[in-house]
């Protein structure tokens, strides 16, 4: 890191995170305030990513496997269904599982039940 001809000091002045490409500048550093430039070079990487459509709902099957802790387990099928995003997702806590809200519309398909549970083989 640079501002105009002074250069700063890693470790002292900064830090960098290669894995993710960020530079952290710790409290006390002398570059603080400063418009900073940096100099660096990459390398070619690949990463796995997943996304979100730009129409919101998804319509297909869904196919619930249970694994109760207690009980019978139960599968569920839906030949078809609407799925959606809802409510908030808490990506960081240290009380409680992440939890990721979805709603379904099951719909009536145009062969076959709409709704399928099954038990398991004995």
């Amino acid at each position: 890191l640079k501002t105009g001809g002074t250069t700063y000091t890693e470790t002292t002045d900064y830090t960098v995170d290669l894995e993710l490409g960020r530079i952290y500048i710790p409290a006390g550093s002398t570059c603080i305030g400063a418009i900073v430039t940096a100099d660096y070079s990459t390398t070619v990487s690949s990463w796995s990513q997943v996304a979100s459509n730009d129409s919101g709902a998804f319509e297909g099957a869904l196919r619930f496997v249970s694994d109760n802790t207690a009980g019978e387990d139960r599968d569920w099928y839906f030949p078809v269904v609407v799925l959606s995003a809802e409510g908030d997702a808490e990506l960081k806590s240290r009380d409680k599982v992440q939890e990721l809200g979805f709603n379904f519309s099951i719909q009536k398909p145009t062969s076959g039940s709409a709704v399928y549970c099954n038990g398991r083989p004995v």
